[in-house]
């Protein structure tokens, strides 16, 4: 009886020993993985409505402790804080880094000897337009000198004015007042609006276009409404 008594502590006394093990055991790793390489949201709730409570960057490491709602939301925990997050944005497998930015490449060099022959025939006036490219929401390029060869020196949004300095008939030399920058810029996508806001001859032209025809997105993200990463 009393081997029996003993065997039976020594089985408590093992499972007692183990649980802390097994605890340790239990605890998930996960690591965080947007499409946009921002970070990730931290709430205090399973909801995109409730309290941030934090942000874990991309490609970092979290201790996942349970998951929510159909596992659509798990707690986590990073640097010893606890919160909630979308799993759709949680990897088994570590993400690759974030890529470097691609360098902005250096406008070209303007041809001298060309530039005359470009700027021939243009006539010195001064009135206001409003940016309007193909694609509503989309931009419009502001170059070196009037030819779709030379470099971009700004991208323009619909909506943005620009005075008029000369131009002829394709093209525009435009000066940005916030920034002071002049450029060129085709008059098919130009809007007069400094005499009274009538539509000036260049709106009416739509051909030989020099503007992206898909309309700006951003990051993936930033059209998801039912996602919670930072752009």
């Amino acid at each position: 009886m009393k081997r029996k008594v003993a065997a039976l502590l020594s089985v408590a006394l093992m499972v007692t020993m183990l649980s802390p093990l097994a605890a340790v055991a239990a605890i998930y790793h996960s690591y965080v993985k947007t499409n946009n390489y921002g970070p990730l949201n931290m709430r205090s709730d399973v909801s995109v409505n409730s309290e941030k409570t934090g942000s874990i960057p991309y490609g970092k490491q979290v201790i996942v402790w349970d998951y929510y709602n159909g596992n659509t939301w798990a707690l986590v925990e990073y640097n010893g804080k606890q919160g909630y997050v979308m799993t759709r944005y949680l990897t088994n497998d570590k993400p690759e880094p974030k890529p470097a930015p691609n360098p902005t490449p250096a406008p070209a060099p303007y041809p001298y000897a060309d530039l005359t022959r470009m700027v021939d025939g243009f006539q010195d006036t001064s009135y206001w337009v409003m940016v309007r490219p193909a694609t509503p929401g989309g931009f419009v390029h502001m170059r070196w000198a009037p030819s779709k060869q030379m470099g971009i020196m700004k991208d323009f949004f619909d909506g943005m004015q620009l005075e008029v300095l000369s131009q002829n008939r394709t093209w525009c030399q435009v000066r940005d007042q916030n920034t002071g920058k002049t450029g060129f810029m085709m008059r098919s996508f130009l809007q007069e609006i400094g005499y009274g806001g009538e539509v000036g001859y260049g709106a009416e032209m739509n051909t030989n276009p020099d503007t992206d025809q898909a309309a700006y997105q951003g990051d993936d993200f930033d059209a998801d409404t039912s996602g919670d990463v930072e752009s």
